[in-house]
C-alpha cells in the first residue's frame, strides 16, 4: 500500500502570467524526462520471491500503454492503461485505467479516477524526478491495525541489471522500519530511468515475507 503527499502550489497570478511560456517548456521537458507520450508502451515481466530467495517467474506479463491525453483545469493529463496477459492461456484483460500528469513540483503524479468524474482527489506521486527534498511519511493501516510508518524519499542513483540491459536508475524508496508487529525492515522500490520510465518495481507484502517484482522487458516510443 502506497500513500503520497499531495502538493498544492500557491503562486501569485502575475507569476503565472509572466512564466506561462516557461512553464509550458518545463512541462514538455518533464514529459520527455518521464517518457510520457500517447502511444508509448512498456512491457513488464512479473516475479515473486520469498524474502531474500531467488526470483520466481510468474505466467503474467503487464503491458502499460499511454492511450490518450486531455486537459482539465489547466492541467494536462494522460490516460495510462495496464493490460495483463496470461502466458498459459494467451488471455488478455484490462487490469486498470489511471490518470497521470506532471504536477506543479515536476513530479510524476497519479489520480485513481478521471478528474472530470471525481474532482479534488488525492494525488499520488509515482516519482519525484530529481527532487531529493521530497520526503513523505505515511502510516500503514489495514483494518483497525497500524503496521507503522513508511518513509518515502529519493535515494542515490543505482546501477542495476535487468536481463541483458544495465541501467542507471533514480530509485524512489519507501522504508517501513521493524516494530512490535513487523519483524524486519520492508522496502518498496520504484526505479525510473530518464527518457525511458519505470524499469523495476518492488512491492513487499506486509506479512508472510512474499515480495512482488516487475522488470522492464521492452518499451516502445
Amino acid at each position: 500500500m502506497k500513500t503520497y503527499l499531495k502538493f498544492i502550489a500557491f503562486i501569485p497570478l502575475f507569476s503565472l502570467i509572466a512564466c506561462d511560456k516557461e512553464d509550458d517548456n518545463t512541462q514538455i521537458q518533464q514529459e520527455d524526462y518521464f517518457n510520457i507520450k500517447v502511444g508509448n508502451t512498456w512491457v513488464y515481466k512479473n516475479y515473486t520471491r520469498q524474502s531474500n530467495q531467488e526470483l520466481q517467474v510468474s505466467n503474467i506479463l503487464d503491458s502499460v500503454i499511454i492511450t490518450d491525453k486531455f486537459s482539465f483545469e489547466n492541467k494536462e493529463y494522460f490516460v495510462r492503461e495496464t493490460f495483463k496477459k496470461n502466458l498459459d492461456t494467451d488471455h488478455i484483460y484490462l487490469f486498470s485505467k489511471k490518470y497521470i500528469n506532471i504536477n506543479e513540483k515536476g513530479h510524476l503524479a497519479l489520480l485513481e479516477d478521471h478528474p472530470l468524474e471525481k474532482n479534488n482527489q488525492k494525488e499520488y506521486v509515482l516519482h519525484p524526478g530529481t527532487d531529493k527534498e521530497f520526503v513523505f511519511e505515511n502510516e500503514i493501516i489495514i483494518g483497525d491495525v497500524s503496521y507503522g510508518n513508511v518513509v518515502w524519499r529519493l535515494e542515490n542513483n543505482q546501477n542495476i541489471n535487468i536481463g541483458e540491459n544495465q541501467y542507471v536508475t533514480l530509485p524512489f524508496i519507501g522504508r517501513l522500519q521493524p516494530n512490535e508487529i513487523v519483524d524486519r525492515e520492508l522496502v518498496a522500490e520504484s526505479h525510473y530511468v530518464i527518457n525511458i520510465g519505470l524499469v523495476k518495481e518492488v512491492s513487499p507484502g506486509i506479512s508472510g515475507g512474499l515480495v512482488w517484482e516487475r522488470h522492464l522487458l521492452s518499451y516502445k516510443n
